[in-house]
């Protein structure tokens, strides 16, 4: 509470509220901890350039990483397996890096930003959740380069508009996408291209030739 430029490192926790919990805090960093039957991972509210890395999370009863009122954080490398609610969890939050994490087997949304703007989500790997990712009232936020498989949904966004998706791999969901009440762009022009997925098999939408990226990526329309 109220602290900066702490590191918390190496640890393992089990049994707790919070596996790590601050809030007014900022510059702290937590890497490399394991935190296991823990109701949240690691908890921030109110906090701002806080890094969580190489964190081992598992078996929570809420989120694996919640993140309320902040900004400027990034999460990193986590491998978050077995929540009863969400992986990563940001919410009234803006410019975020929530990059390369491993999420699997969470029964709400591996990762879900709701109430925010401003993030980067990129080359994270969501497997076997509820929802892959989930967008909700989020605004200017940039994803590319996930992979998001075997889930009931692989991506869900409502009322969220002005995000980019791009690059990002949508295997083998039930449902891949499911988008309500939002315009945002599926693509990164030419000749970068859109995004694969699994079981689409339509033409390019945007262009009258593929790009080479296109041969081996299938694109969805720029638009959803």
């Amino acid at each position: 509470y109220r602290s900066s430029f702490v590191t918390v490192s190496g640890n393992t926790i089990t049994n707790s509220r919070f596996g790590i919990g601050t809030s007014e805090s900022f510059n702290n960093t937590f890497s490399g901890n394991t935190i296991t039957t823990c109701q949240q991972g690691i908890y921030m509210w109110d906090c701002s350039y806080i890094t969580a890395s190489g964190n081992t999370i598992s078996n929570t009863t809420e989120h694996g990483i919640s993140l309320v009122v902040s900004a400027y954080c990034s999460f990193f490398a986590n491998t978050i397996t077995i929540s009863a609610m969400r992986g990563i969890s940001i919410c009234n939050s803006t410019d975020c890096v929530v990059s390369g994490n491993t999420i699997k087997f969470t029964a709400s949304q591996g990762i879900h930003t709701f109430y925010s703007s401003g993030h980067t989500i990129s080359d994270n790997t969501l497997t076997s959740n509820f929802v892959g990712l989930g967008f909700y009232m989020s605004s200017d936020s940039t994803v590319f380069g996930n992979t998001m498989s075997q889930s009931r949904t692989g991506i869900t966004v409502t009322q969220a508009s002005n995000n980019i998706f791009y690059h990002n791999s949508i295997v083998d969901n039930q449902y891949q996408v499911v988008v309500q009440n939002s315009i945002n762009t599926w693509d990164d022009g030419y000749p970068s291209g859109g995004n694969y997925w699994s079981n689409y098999y339509g033409t390019c939408l945007l262009y009258t030739s593929p790009s080479p990226r296109d041969r081996t990526r299938s694109r969805m329309p720029s638009s959803a």
